[in-house]
């Protein structure tokens, strides 16, 4: 059986629990849609309960409904991620939880894990920000910065994806400025990142020698409202 597969039977039924409380649960509860994921060539199927999908996004639900391809046909292209964030997607909608390797205390900082993770949820952030679901968006966030705490690390892996795929205003562009400025600047000043978040990592640190920012950085400055 297929971990997606498996994910969907494990939590399915509390999920539609939930619903059942919390969201109306139409009498096609059960209908499945599509997500192809990935580059052309190199793709992954996904398969999610409808009303899940529906329950947490809105931008989904209204392309499902749509008359364009993906109302036509119940697929939905995700060309700009990639099956492992896909992966922390689905966990996420069935569960509410994100299941994370690089949190268990046996895995040291210099892991390959850790790193992949961090861009994991870099990845998993800006998806969830173009399909409008700030609880995602939040807990990505709030697992980066579990992580950055449990291995003292900056997450200098996803510099250059956050400062392409990411606006100067993003939460997730400034939390990283941030936390950045939380570790000695020198070791981000030796790291290789891109030119514009240096300019705005040097920015923050002016304004924090005027007091202008915090100098105890609290995740929960960076997490975006919630409906």
């Amino acid at each position: 059986m297929q971990w997606v597969e498996w994910q969907l039977l494990s939590y399915v039924h509390g999920v539609f629990e939930t619903l059942a409380n919390n969201h109306p649960v139409s009498s096609d509860s059960n209908s499945l849609v599509t997500f192809i994921v990935g580059k052309e060539g190199e793709t992954v199927k996904f398969t999610a309960h409808k009303e899940v999908v529906y329950y947490h996004s809105t931008v989904l639900e209204a392309a499902f409904n749509s008359n364009f391809i993906e109302g036509q046909t119940q697929t939905y292209r995700l060309e700009d991620t990639s099956e492992d964030v896909f992966k922390l997607f689905m966990q996420w909608i069935y569960s509410q939880k994100l299941v994370l390797s690089a949190l268990r205390n046996s895995v040291s900082k210099y892991s390959w894990i850790v790193e992949k993770e961090f861009g994991d949820l870099a990845m998993l952030w800006v998806l969830a920000d173009k399909l409008e679901m700030p609880s995602l968006q939040n807990a990505a966030l709030v697992a980066i910065d579990e992580i950055s705490i449990q291995h003292q690390r900056i997450a200098n892996e996803t510099f250059i994806y956050i400062e392409n795929n990411t606006a100067a205003d993003s939460p997730l562009r400034q939390y990283t400025v941030a936390n950045c400025a939380s570790f000695h600047h020198e070791a981000f000043a030796t790291t290789d990142i891109p030119y514009q978040l240096s300019r705005e990592f040097g920015s923050y640190m002016l304004r924090r020698e005027k007091g202008l920012e915090a100098k105890i950085l609290k995740v929960s400055d960076y997490l975006v409202k919630e409906d």
